[in-house]
């Protein structure tokens, strides 16, 4: 979708430079949210959030500029980022309070956190263990704990340094993208979004961050084409980023937010945002997929028979069997090797909306296949063809990824 990443660009090039231009914000709105409509609602965990983020913005400056007033009350919109930020990274934690994740062996911290490990380990001369269980404590403080400061006035801008401290290292990582959508909320925790005009310090900062964006976007693509290894090109990308990310802050950590009484209704009113968090975050304990709910790099298993959270036992709390009903991939036809699906059990229906997707891309290739289904082994001539190729429509809306045959579960997206 190289035309998204262009047009973005352009736009956001106008954005930068002409702030007053809301035509181009709006247009980079519209198509962002088209982009991901196509997807929907098969997107992935922060996809999801950007998506609903970007209609939200998307009406609230349509709405502006129609009327020429705010769709949300001045009081209520830095609590609304606040409480958004805060459910995102609460439940981000709450997935990998899990045996799995406590494992030294397999815990989805060792493959985030690898060059950390590895410069303790050997220049440092940590025990690798002491290093491990450390970085696990601090994924829950930063994820469970640290979010809440910015509830408070004398803590809020310590807990956004910590947050974009931990973002800078997964931008560096390859997680720049997701990052970048934790900086337009933590910028919003910190925004003084009332009716007194914006320091120009702050725009200042805007367009300098907004061109390293686009800078570090073409540099990547750029890097890309040159073939030069991917660790290096996400790790110049990232740099880049960051120093935009720098730019930013340093004007908004200086602006001061006027405080706001918040009356009885709103805060009730405020409780729907961590309630649909709530809702869209907890499906896989009810067997409503186990993907794009923030259960990324969590190691989380949500099989009745083997769920390894210590808090939630889903032989009680799941209402459906659909992850239960699940094909052992045995093996996948030479062009679906990169799926990596050989060896993993995957839920009948969700192999069903794979099939439909691969049937658009190999619409005359025979793809054959050797499947275990409900301990019968059975030899496939052609996956699009056969009784698993069968189709329902809420498929789509129940999103499972890949499930480990036995073990502990691995380091998964």
């Amino acid at each position: 979708m190289l035309w998204f990443k262009y047009v973005s660009i352009v736009l956001l090039g106008i954005q930068a430079w002409r702030p007053k231009y809301y035509f181009a914000s709006l247009c980079s709105l519209f198509i962002a949210a088209l982009y991901y409509a196509l997807s929907f609602p098969r997107l992935a965990n922060h996809s999801v959030l950007e998506f609903f983020t970007i209609a939200a913005v998307f009406f609230g400056l349509a709405w502006f500029v129609l009327f020429r007033k705010k769709l949300f009350p001045t009081p209520l919109t830095p609590t609304i980022f606040r409480l958004t930020l805060i459910s995102i990274y609460w439940y981000a934690g709450f997935h990998k309070l899990n045996a799995d994740y406590f494992n030294l062996q397999t815990s989805c911290a060792i493959s985030i956190n690898d060059l950390i490990i590895d410069f303790a380990t050997q220049t440092l001369e940590l025990k690798r263990n002491l290093v491990l269980k450390t970085l696990i404590v601090a994924t829950f403080i930063v994820e469970m704990i640290v979010p809440f400061g910015l509830l408070f006035k004398n803590f809020r801008k310590s807990a956004a340094v910590i947050l974009l401290l931990f973002h800078t290292y997964l931008s560096i990582r390859v997680f720049a993208d997701f990052s970048s959508f934790a900086v337009f909320l933590l910028a919003g925790c910190l925004l003084d979004f009332s009716d007194k005009p914006l320091d120009k310090s702050i725009i200042r900062s805007f367009k300098i961050y907004s061109s390293l964006v686009i800078v570090a976007v073409l540099i990547e693509t750029l890097l890309t084409v040159q073939a030069v290894p991917k660790t290096t090109s996400t790790i110049v990308h990232g740099l880049i980023y960051t120093i935009g990310v720098l730019f930013l802050f340093i004007s908004i950590f200086r602006t001061e937010t006027i405080a706001y009484r918040i009356s009885n209704s709103q805060r009730v009113a405020l409780l729907c945002i961590p309630l649909a968090v709530t809702i869209w975050s907890i499906r896989p304990y009810f067997g409503l997929g186990n993907t794009a709910n923030l259960t990324m790099f969590s190691n989380l298993i949500t099989e009745k028979s083997r769920s390894n959270h210590f808090l939630i036992a889903t032989n009680q709390t799941k209402i459906t069997n659909w992850e239960e009903d699940y094909v052992e991939i045995v093996q996948m036809p030479n062009e679906l090797k990169s799926e990596k699906l050989e060896g993993y059990l995957l839920p009948k229906q969700e192999l069903a909306v794979l099939l439909r997707y691969y049937a658009t891309r190999f619409p005359k290739d025979k793809l054959p296949a050797v499947l275990i289904y409900r301990g019968k082994k059975i030899d496939i001539p052609d996956l699009k063809t056969s009784a698993f190729a069968e189709y329902k429509r809420y498929y789509k809306y129940v999103f499972f990824r890949r499930i480990p045959k036995e073990g502990p579960c691995p380091c998964l997206w």
